[in-house]
């Protein structure tokens, strides 16, 4: 190669480094847009039947955002807050929130970083521990704004994982009670990368955390192809559910929760409920049942 065509790919490439850095590096980023889409159709229903408020948990330099929804009777019976899971956001989970609102209860919940209408790149997670510090600040914002109620967490699947790293860092009194729903305790077979794959992709993720390089699983097998078919029709509708593949930061981050949580189960206490389907092929039944 002549030293002007040598000068030439280098300098391609450096180009080509310079914007992949640009825009898959490390880096907070506002991303404003998510907050202005519309309500999805079940939220819509669900704000003309019961009082809503909406809100901004002051995390800098991340805007979390939270809502509330309330019973229709006077006294509430308590207070359940709802964690949702990874790709997802807490507007997904309204059939939820509309059987505990009749139930009497105050339904609160907040999108994680990178999820639904709070900031951050679409689908990435900097840091695992920061899901955590959002969790208990709006448990201690909740347990200011009801006194004397009861407060109950439920965890879906990622929001599960959270719950159980919440729970190791909770003060005495913060949690009443909490339900875990397929919490991935355990990663199904094949869905932890080849030993030589994680090594490349844990240092490709020190100048690309961004980068959506890691293919996603099905989570579960449906009971009907008409159910499967429901699920991925409602995802496809809904411009808040994260589609693309596994953020290279993101997936590391839940696979070092997934082995923390392993070593640390011991020391949870409170009581809880646990649940956990036997065709998850993401989050192994296996590490529920232990």
């Amino acid at each position: 190669m002549t030293l002007p065509l040598f000068v030439a790919a280098a300098a391609a490439l450096l180009v080509t480094f310079v914007v992949i850095v640009h825009l898959f590096g490390p880096g907070h980023e506002d991303a404003p847009e998510r907050a202005l889409v519309p309500p999805l159709e079940g939220e819509v229903t669900l704000r003309t039947t019961y009082k809503y408020e909406s809100g901004r948990l002051q995390a800098h330099p991340v805007r979390v955002y939270t809502q509330y929804y309330y019973p229709n009777q006077t006294v509430p019976k308590g207070v359940v807050i709802c964690l949702h899971g990874i790709y997802a956001h807490s507007g997904g989970l309204t059939p939820l929130f509309d059987d505990l609102l009749q139930r009497g209860y105050v339904v609160g919940a907040l999108d994680f970083r990178g999820f639904g209408r709070t900031s951050g790149r679409f689908g990435y997670i900097e840091k695992f521990s920061h899901n955590v510090d959002d969790t208990l600040a709006f448990l201690e914002t909740t347990r200011a704004k009801f006194p004397g109620q009861k407060v109950f967490v439920v965890g879906i699947s990622m929001g599960g994982l959270i719950l159980l790293h919440t729970l190791l860092r909770a003060r005495q009194g913060l949690i009443d009670g909490s339900v875990l729903h397929a919490p991935p305790v355990l990663l199904a077979d094949g869905v932890r990368p080849a030993a030589i794959v994680e090594a490349v992709f844990r240092v490709l993720v020190k100048v690309f955390p961004k980068l959506p390089a890691i293919p996603t699983h099905g989570s579960s097998r449906a009971n009907s192809k008409e159910v499967e078919e429901a699920v991925e029709t409602s995802k496809q509708a809904d411009a808040l559910f994260y589609k693309g593949c596994l953020r290279l930061g993101t997936g590391l981050n839940m696979l070092e929760a997934t082995l923390d949580i392993q070593t640390q189960l011991h020391k949870i206490e409170g009581p809880f409920c646990l649940i956990h389907g036997d065709s998850d092929r993401v989050c192994a039944y296996e590490g529920s049942q232990r």
